[in-house]
């Protein structure tokens, strides 16, 4: 994949994607990629240092030397970061990260596949949170409250209301009880709708 290198970033490279950068790198994002650094081969000090990250470049290069350890920090420490970095509102650079993780073979769970729902639907893709949301169902994964009140509350940024109901119904269905942020989604966007 050929991409167009735009400005070197203290740690991060920012480039443009091509047009055939895959399902999950919307056209006009940007993408980061990380370049090499020393590779650490202990887990235990990962486990030590505080996952707590002032800047985006801090949670980027942790999640470098993350990758590069041996073994591989778990699953829920890399969701760790991603959470973190998506409290600093970097939903996109959430979304390129995701299929990084997958490349180097650990497995992702109901949380990491949570966060990925989340950012597209904050970047107003519910449509890429539904295709997430198959994607944990085929790897066998059970999806949870939160998986629902994430696409719950894009589908109500996105005004499609009927469509937040038949989510809601399902979610009945499938046995899982609304929460209390549920409700307060529903009550949310239902009013920003108005009066039909």
């Amino acid at each position: 994949m050929l991409r167009m290198s735009m400005k070197m970033m203290g740690k991060r490279m920012l480039t443009r994607p091509s047009s055939s950068s895959g399902p999950f790198v919307r056209s006009g994002t940007w993408n980061f990629t990380l370049p090499p650094q020393p590779c650490s081969s202990s887990h235990h000090s990962f486990c030590s240092e505080s996952l707590h990250f002032n800047t985006l470049d801090d949670a980027l290069s942790r999640f470098n030397r993350m990758l590069c350890m041996h073994p591989p920090p778990s699953t829920d420490d890399f969701a760790r970061v991603l959470t973190s970095i998506t409290e600093m509102k970097h939903y996109s650079t959430v979304i390129s990260l995701s299929p990084q993780i997958d490349s180097f073979g650990i497995p992702p769970n109901v949380e990491t596949l949570n966060i990925l729902i989340n950012s597209f639907c904050h970047l107003k893709r519910v449509n890429l949170g539904f295709s997430v949301l198959a994607k944990i169902l085929k790897l066998g994964h059970q999806p949870d409250t939160a998986t629902f009140n994430h696409l719950i509350r894009g589908l109500c940024a996105e005004g499609k209301i009927g469509e937040v109901i038949r989510s809601f119904d399902k979610m009945g269905w499938e046995g899982f009880q609304p929460d209390e942020v549920t409700y307060e989604t529903l009550t949310e966007g239902l009013y920003k709708q108005g009066p039909s």
